[in-house]
């Protein structure tokens, strides 16, 4: 049987591992709190972009490009809770995901339809033995073609609006001019621009009439290239700035629509 001081000892051991177990309670509390905070919910983060872009737009849109986006704007904001890091944090992941949008909705399927026309164009057809490539302002378009967003601009227009290299290499928004005009010229012959010209009119998709606005499609188009080539190469920080943009660019913003809402709005 116990001495009473025993059971003193006893009731003050209990009364500690009470109060530990109260603190590791807290304390568990207190990160499921933080977790929820800092890891939005895919519901509430897709019904913005879906506010953001319109439900015409969004159900255009491929299931793998929803899900880009959603990832985006849930990496964008995981980071973005860290307040006092989050200018100076990478949000390279974010980048690269709208990037991955782009090429799916407008790089892909223009190349592909472009194929086909090519191949109606030149009479020939698929077989076993061969598949034709073609060459169209320097770019081969074949059946198994793996195309850069950095190949669109110079098919579609002589000039247009885009980053100055030097601008984009600064942690903070550059406060010179950010922007230059490039002069591709006549290094595309007009008989290729005349080709493209005619598939652009004849080719039944949303796309179309967006491309055809020539130079401002192959601004935006080489704008949002050069900043998720930032966003792909893992020695270079992409910047909170820099994703501000690129994220306007695709998905717009309250003064200003993205290139999405431009194709399919």
């Amino acid at each position: 049987m116990e001495t009473p001081q025993e059971l003193a000892t006893l009731k003050l051991t209990i009364q500690e591992l009470e109060e530990t177990i109260k603190h590791g309670e807290n304390y568990i509390s207190n990160l499921q709190e933080k977790l929820q905070r800092v890891t939005p919910d895919r519901d509430q983060i897709e019904a913005k972009i879906r506010v953001n872009l319109s439900d015409s737009v969004w159900f255009h849109l491929q299931q793998g490009s929803q899900k880009d986006l959603c990832f985006a704007d849930r990496n964008y904001e995981i980071i973005n809770s860290e307040k006092f890091t989050s200018q100076i944090s990478d949000y390279s992941e974010a980048g690269l995901r709208l990037g991955f949008v782009i090429e799916r909705e407008i790089v892909r399927p223009f190349f592909k339809s472009l194929y086909q026309y090519l191949l109606i164009n030149n009479n020939k057809s698929y077989n076993f033995l061969a598949n034709p490539n073609f060459e169209i302002g320097g770019v081969i378009v074949s059946s198994k073609g793996k195309y850069t967003m950095g190949s669109l601009p110079q098919l579609l227009s002589v000039q247009w609006t885009t980053f100055k290299d030097k601008s984009l290499n600064q942690a903070q928004l550059p406060k010179d001019e950010l922007y230059q005009t490039v002069f591709f010229g006549n290094q595309i012959n007009q008989a290729d621009r005349y080709l493209l010209g005619i598939f652009l009119q004849q080719w039944q998709h949303p796309l179309s009439s967006w491309l055809r606005e020539a130079e401002i499609a192959a601004s935006k188009i080489d704008q949002i290239n050069k900043l998720r080539n930032i966003a792909a190469h893992g020695e270079n920080y992409f910047y909170e700035w820099q994703f501000n943009i690129l994220r306007l660019l695709v998905v717009g913003g309250k003064k200003q629509r993205g290139v999405l809402q431009e194709i399919y709005d």
